[in-house]
């Protein structure tokens, strides 16, 4: 049958074909081709003009009526479908709903399309759904609704109603994410970056080759990826338990949280020296100009098999010197009295553009103490010094707190203020996502530690803190600004945090010393990766925080357990013991007043010891804040 139909004229670009070995006449085996079929059969719905710019194919809005029906009856066990398959800005589009595949509105006529561009910011539509040219099967029932996709259009988020608007399928929630193609990606890159960007590569790799870098599974050129700028993608499969014997690799990517230009490329051997452990394989992809994170997910060609991370997605920063980030805004408000002040639990408002899957990974929570007497047109000049900390739900009520005891940061605070110690601050308590709290707080997964010693955090996810302190900066201080008369200043801010928050600090410290003065780290789990994150302190080269306070207690894991394990211990006190060391050598030295670390004996990883030592820290950490004070209000 193939040799008659190629003989009839029909060439590589309108037949596929495929002889499947161990394949049988059964639904299970068709499934398993049905991927790659489908997108054979609707690969023409996009093309790109000489030039490189992406069109819409005549395919895509003038399908006939036979080829309407069998589009129809593939995807009769679809929800919905749009033609083309990825709409393009500017170009009409039609959304294809199969009203059968919905319990909502199963046997509803005539249903509507309610939607709105960029995550409901732009453009929002509702509009009628009508018949189409897909004949009604006993298993499908469709209706369309076809409109012109706007120019500025990066996603389209949509739900379904009945006529009436009384039954609604909105996704449990959660809304439908149409795509939309974005020009930028689909243009072309010359041969002669791309061969650029493998001969960078492969010098790199001959300087990183060595067994520690083994286990690295992907990295980009240039690196952080630039918004604007194409990138290379370099993944090593043999690092991914799913897909370490699979060639070639299916690369998914989405830009700014897959809102904002999804990519599908394949991934094939790249031009480096490949070992028995590691075989690079490569492609390229343009960045959008206003891009910000790219998430990737990889499967075999089939897209039988895949790795996403376990659902987490792997996230890679871009650099965009032109982002600009908005203010989070306030949801709600509850206040309570507080140590003689007022502790107010804030509810943020999503972030805008954000996914469903993002805000999983966002900051939901604050826990604001504003001290006695505070007043917000009162404030000092240049606004209240804010210390900023991190697992805020630990930090002020026992009953909320992690292990049962909290830090009672709310009257540490308070008295160090009544006693004239320190000037009147606020303390913004930032909760922690949950199951995804390692994500933000580390750059790396923490894995289970020496000797494994922490076999629960074995698929814990990590690498997301520069993306998360990039929220905080850009996002939730202004917000204190704004709302509470928080200070902007470097001089008048502080963060802090304990165990994989306390690695967030030091990596602030490390990172952000522009915009944080004081730093404190109690019990950093410096275990994490074993150890690794001393290696990228070592390396830094540039400023730290101006003061920063490290805590460590002597049975960091003996303490909060049923059993001792004395080496443990030892070691988890001996990588603070470095982290100190490193700093020292760095230059940010404890004779000099910038450096202050703590060990308390007997003392475990555990809120209640870091509350312990909170005095000392905050006194050592904050008061030059009096110097600020006074200064400001003319005060020599």
């Amino acid at each position: 049958y193939v040799q008659v139909v190629k003989d009839l004229g029909l060439g590589p670009d309108r037949l596929y074909y495929a002889l499947e070995e161990d394949m049988c006449h059964t639904e299970a085996d068709w499934a398993k081709m049905y991927p790659r079929a489908l997108g054979f059969a609707l690969e023409t719905v996009i093309t790109k003009s000489a030039d490189g710019e992406v069109v819409v194919s005549p395919a895509a809005s003038n399908l006939d009526r036979g080829e309407l029906e069998r589009l129809g009856r593939e995807m009769s066990n679809q929800l919905f479908f749009t033609l083309p398959a990825e709409m393009v800005p500017g170009h009409p589009a039609t959304v294809y709903f199969n009203a059968n595949c919905s319990e909502l509105l199963r046997g509803k006529r005539n249903p509507k399309l309610h939607g709105g561009y960029n995550g409901w910011t732009m453009d929002k539509f509702s509009v009628a759904m009508g018949p189409c040219d897909i004949p009604t099967f006993d298993y499908a029932e469709w209706w369309s609704a076809t409109f012109t996709v706007p120019k500025s259009a990066t996603q389209l988020n949509a739900v379904f109603s009945d006529d009436v608007e009384e039954e609604w399928d909105n996704n449990n929630g959660e809304d439908y994410l149409m795509t939309i193609a974005n020009p930028e990606i689909e243009k072309p890159i010359s041969d002669e970056v791309i061969n650029a960007f493998d001969e960078e590569a492969r010098k790199l790799w001959e300087k990183r080759a060595k067994p520690e870098h083994w286990d690295d599974m992907i990295f980009t050129l240039p690196n952080p990826i630039v918004a604007g700028e194409p990138c290379a993608i370099y993944m090593n499969p043999k690092r991914s338990s799913v897909l370490m014997n699979v060639e070639p690799i299916t690369c998914f990517g989405g830009f700014n949280g897959w809102t904002n230009g999804n990519f599908e490329i394949v991934l094939r051997s790249a031009p480096l020296q490949q070992y028995d452990v590691v075989r690079w394989m490569t492609n390229k992809i343009n960045v959008p100009k206003d891009a910000y994170d790219l998430h990737l997910s990889f499967a075999d060609e089939h897209k039988l098999m895949h790795d996403n991370n376990n659902t987490d997605d792997y996230i890679l920063k871009v650099q965009n010197p032109e982002q600009k980030r908005v203010a989070r805004t306030i949801s709600e408000i509850e206040e309570q009295d507080h140590a003689g002040g007022k502790l107010e639990i804030v509810r943020l408002a999503s972030r805008p553009g954000s996914t469903k899957k993002a805000k999983w990974k966002e900051e939901r929570m604050l826990r604001v103490w504003t001290p006695p007497g505070y007043q917000k047109d009162n404030a000092p000049e240049g606004g209240y010094p804010v210390l900023v900390m991190n697992d805020g739900k630990n930090l002020y009520e026992d009953w909320l707190a992690h292990q049962g005891v909290s830090w009672n940061i709310g009257y540490c605070a308070a008295d160090l203020i009544g006693n004239g110690i320190l000037p009147p601050f606020i303390v913004v308590g930032i909760d922690s996502p949950g199951p995804f709290r390692s994500q933000c707080y580390l750059p790396f997964p923490p894995g289970c530690g020496a000797h494994d010693h922490r076999p629960d955090a074995a698929r814990w996810p990590g690498g997301d803190v520069e993306s998360y302190m990039e929220r905080i900066v850009g996002e939730v201080l202004p917000l204190i600004q704004s709302h509470w008369g928080g200070s902007m200043q470097r001089e008048k801010l502080a963060l802090g945090g304990a165990s994989f928050g306390g690695v967030c600090s030091l990596y602030t410290a490390m990172k952000y010393p522009d915009t944080f003065s004081a730093i404190l780290a109690e019990s950093p789990s410096l275990w994490s990766g074993e150890g690794r994150f001393l290696e990228d302190m070592q390396k830094h080269k540039g400023e730290w925080a101006e003061k920063i306070f490290i805590g460590s207690g002597t049975r960091e894991y003996s303490g909060t357990r049923d059993h001792e394990w004395q080496e443990i211990d030892d070691l988890l006190l001996h990588y603070n013991q470095e982290a100190v060391r490193i700093l020292e050598e760095k230059g940010v030295h404890q004779d000099e007043g910038r450096l202050a670390f703590q060990i308390e004996e007997g003392a475990g990883h555990i809120e209640s010891a870091w509350g312990h030592r909170l005095r000392g820290s905050l006194q050592f950490l904050l008061s030059h804040w009096n110097d600020n004070n006074h200064q400001s209000n003319g005060e020599q």
